[in-house]
């Protein structure tokens, strides 16, 4: 997010891959595209996949990077 903010990227959720997304130039021109997991995302993702993993799923700490997934 800060990544996004410091060069004026707008942050889009694509439905379809279930992830949000943005895009920047640095001014030398190269382009960056970022994907990423906010805490809502990786819980849906981690929601999802329980009923097949839950037996191998580590999950410790894990969301802990976004304010937003930690009570």
């Amino acid at each position: 997010m800060t990544a996004a903010r410091d060069n004026g990227a707008t942050v889009l959720f694509r439905p379809r891959q279930q992830q949000s997304h943005f895009g920047y130039a640095e001014s030398d021109g190269t382009r960056h595209d970022v994907w990423f997991l906010d805490g809502v995302t990786a819980f849906n993702q981690i929601h999802a996949a329980i009923p097949i993993a839950r037996p191998a799923m580590p999950c410790g700490g894990l969301g802990s990077e976004d304010p937003a997934s930690c009570p």
